[in-house]
């Protein structure tokens, strides 16, 4: 990360392939790199003394001063030894422009290959090949060709294509970047790197993502779920259709994956997907607003009926629903509007409606509790003036939690309407369906985003004897090549795991068809649909599931089984979860397992299993700690033990959840300042944002334990301990707190001995930290355990402890 900083923040940049013939690429890129004047630019090109008066050099070696970033607009076949000399020129990281490469071709892709092994040798970082580049208006770096001069803003834009145009289409409406990255073939830097950097970026409060596929499927969920636990991810990703799936593998040289198992993911990890480019910008705007809908219960107001139809229609048809208004809203609304207004959903409040109409419509749908939100429409045809208008529903809006969406349809005063909604931060659209299709994404982005705080357990049915059975009947059947495990093993299975068997389907009942298969982007995935057909009405998830995001799954199946199997999914929606939830952990479990469909009998209180085929894989590493076959790490409750202070205190160590935040902020409330001060450097402010990112961790980068104990029937959180993976993946640095008033009885010692075992289950070379020198409790613990202490610069000590050496037998 520290290499992936250092060049997209350059104190030196080095063009490599410089020229200043006209209409070339390496002129409009020098051009671009020269708007910061400030910055050193070296051109390099061995057939030029000098281009457009700076100097230039044959090699990368020859330049006099190191290079943060190299820009390349070589031919594709120079490429690779260009890359072996800025390798040995130390330069932080390249960006790629040239094309040529696995979009061309066989021989273009083993140019790739070849450059990504110069890369690893080395260690630095490259951007592309095949890419537009990178635009960061605040520092004035252009390492494009594109002639557009983005302005400073909140929003980064991540690409594969599409960047020019998103840029001058947001310049056109005033919006600005914090950073524009274009990462073509993505041989090295990908999604998940960008996303990752930008999170620590105060100057962004909202990424859009044009993507066509993903390369590291586990790195782009980790880092997408930790930027969308505190700021919004809006994607548009084509290639919904076979036809656009296939001009995408042609045009990059690469598949794009299963759409509807990106659908899944991006539910899953809570970001925003959109089909059109418009809403791209329509989402990054609104989308960081605490007005998130609740329901999706809408109310419609407008001063022409028609209007209203139009708008209703949009709702029906992208799959929102209007609210009920209740008798006393029907009542207040009676009491000011006409005699003859229509008493439901839409409001029509006529032609003659003026702003007071207006105002106490709104309010009063807006108080009723059956409604999540309310869209305004206003058309010229009105007593009212569009400005008035808008001014009466910026004010409504800061005294109301549920979103207004606002549509001001006509002409330049309607513009200005809009205009002045916009600069008070309330969406507002020139059309019905526009306003609609953002309520819409709104509510999803809020369920989406609710999703981010389940945590799914690791569960265990039975005893661990008894699976451990299975998993050597599993290995053994994989080690003789057998396709499938035999169904007396495959029914046992499932009983083990709580999900009931009986050979024969109940009569009447809905036939489903659960299954598990391994995808090539996104590793084990699940899926839930009618047992006859194609998947078009199924749902599709990814492992490990708790209970609500099963029921999730459940609600995403696209069937009507009460017309026709007179069974009602709400009816046996516990037992289905239950059975959900069992599958997932099966598949959770056994990594030797490559595929399972198990035939459900649904029937009025009764769901159980009439068939089932297991797939196996030849990888079969059955229980497995590390879950290779999962992109979703499950919570590690093998982490969980007990321990006893130095005066009897019976404590529960256990990973930390995103439903401790309460807890944590108890905690973090007791702390005394200087306690804060040595733990964080600093004495933090104890606010939401800190808590959701003390609580809401990802079980593949980072580990918490928390420090538990009971006292008088309520759980107190006393202290944790942290180990976050290093950007080298043998190091990971931790961290230990202790409340106040748990200090010095034996509790930061406990935390370290559990931290210990987790490197070494990690297989970690290196646990290491840094403490304030002054802080000599947690030196004295850290020499007790057998770490080195080493003092550095600025008041500080490195303590290190290597794994490695000190591993048990």
């Amino acid at each position: 990360m520290n290499r992936l900083r250092e060049m997209l923040d350059p104190q030196s940049v080095a063009l490599i392939g410089a020229t200043d013939k006209s209409d070339s690429t390496g002129l409009a890129v020098l051009n671009n790199l020269l708007q910061a004047v400030d910055r050193p630019l070296y051109p390099v090109n061995p057939n030029r003394d000098f281009v457009s008066g700076l100097r230039c050099y044959a090699s990368i070696l020859d330049v006099p001063s190191p290079v943060n970033l190299a820009v390349v607009v070589a031919p594709a076949h120079t490429v690779p030894a260009i890359v072996d000399e800025c390798g040995r020129a130390d330069v932080s990281g390249m960006i790629i422009l040239s094309a040529g490469f696995s979009e061309s071709g066989p021989d273009g892709k083993a140019l790739e290959g070849e450059i990504a092994d110069i890369r690893r040798k080395y260690g630095m970082r490259i951007i592309g090949p095949n890419c537009l580049g990178v635009i960061i208006p605040r520092i004035r770096l252009n390492a494009t060709f594109l002639s557009i001069d983005a302005k400073p803003g909140k929003i980064a834009l991540i690409s594969h294509a599409l960047g020019e145009e998103i840029l001058d289409w947001g310049g056109s409406v005033g919006i600005g970047f914090s950073m524009f990255a274009s990462l073509g073939s993505m041989i090295d830097i990908e999604f998940g790197d960008i996303i990752d950097l930008l999170n620590g970026d105060f100057n962004t409060r909202s990424i859009m993502i044009y993507m066509e596929n993903v390369r590291n499927a586990k790195h782009f969920i980790s880092a997408g779920r930790g930027f969308a636990l505190s700021k919004p991810i809006v994607v548009l990703k084509p290639g919904r259709s076979e036809v656009g799936a296939r001009l995408i593998a042609v045009r990059t040289g690469r598949a794009t994956g299963d759409d509807r198992v990106y659908d899944a993911v991006f539910k899953r990890i809570g970001i925003i997907r959109v089909k059109e480019v418009r809403d791209l910008f329509n989402m990054a705007e609104v989308l960081d607003s605490s007005h998130l809908p609740r329901g999706s219960r809408l109310a419609v107001i407008t001063n022409d009926g028609g209007v209203g139809i139009v708008a209703v229609d949009a709702l029906e048809e992208l799959g929102g629903g209007l609210a009920k208004l209740s008798d006393e809203s029907v009542k207040a609304l009676s009491s000011f509007l006409p005699g003859y207004w229509n008493r439901e959903n839409p409001v029509d409040i006529m032609a003659d409606a003026d702003r007071e109409r207006y105002r106490n419509t709104i309010e009063v749908c807006l108080r009723d509790q059956g409604v999540d939100g309310v869209v305004v429409i206003y058309t010229p045809r009105t007593a009212a003036d569009a400005i008035e208008v808008a001014d009466a529903i910026v004010r409504i809006c800061g005294r109301t939690s549920k979103p207004v969406i606002a549509v001001s349809m006509g002409g330049r005063r309607a513009a200005r309407g809009r205009d002045i909604l916009l600069e008070s931060n309330v969406p507002a659209y020139a059309t019905p369906e526009e306003a609609v299709r953002t309520y819409l994404y709104m509510y999803r982005y809020r369920r989406n985003i609710e999703l981010l705080y389940e945590t799914p357990a690791e569960v265990t049915h039975g005893d661990s004897q008894f699976k451990n059975v299975l998993k050597k009947i599993v290995k053994k059947a994989a080690e003789n090549k057998e396709a499938t495990l035999d169904i007396a093993h495959s029914f046992e299975l499932l009983k083990h795991y709580g999900i009931p068997v009986k050979g024969v389907a109940a009569a009447g009942a809905l036939m489903l068809k659960l299954r598990s298969y391994r995808d090539p982007e996104f590793e084990t995935v699940l899926v839930l649909g009618p047992l006859e057909g194609d998947d078009a009405g199924a749902s599709v998830g990814l492992p490990p599931l708790n209970r609500t995001l099963a029921r999730r799954m459940i609600e995403d199946t696209q069937l009507r089984p009460a017309r026709t199997h007179k069974t009602d999914l709400q009816e046996v929606m516990a037992e289905l979860e239950d059975v959900l939830v069992s599958f997932s952990n099966i598949v959770v479990d056994f990594a030797g397992i490559s595929g399972m469909d198990i035939v459900l009998s649904v029937k009025a209180g009764d769901v159980f299993a009439s068939g089932v085929t297991v797939w196996l894989s030849a990888d079969s590493r059955g229980l497995s700690p590390r879950y290779p076959h999962l992109v979703i790490a499950p919570y590690p409750s093998h982490y969980i033990r007990t321990a006893q202070l130095r005066d009897g205190t019976e404590v529960l160590l256990r990973p930390i959840r995103p439903e401790d935040e309460i807890m944590g902020r108890e905690m973090l409330s007791a702390l005394s300042e200087e306690t804060l001060r040595i733990r964080f450097f600093s004495v933090p402010r104890i606010d939401r944002d800190l808590l959701i990112r003390f609580c809401n961790i990802d079980y593949d980068r980072e580990t918490a334990i928390i420090a538990q104990i009971e006292s008088e029937g309520r759980r107190i959180m006393i202290g944790g301990v942290r180990l976050i993976s290093d950007p080298d993946p043998h190091k990971a640095q931790f961290a230990i707190l202790v409340r106040d008033d748990y200090q010095g009885m034996g509790l930061a010692s406990k935390l370290m001995e559990a931290m210990i075992d987790i490197g070494r289950e990690k297989q970690l070379g290196e646990i290491y930290g840094i403490v304030l020198s002054e802080n000599e409790k947690m030196l004295a613990v850290c020499r007790k355990a057998g770490f080195k202490v080493r003092l550095e610069p600025h008041g500080i000590s490195r303590v290190s402890f290597p794994l490695k050496n000190n591993q048990s037998d």
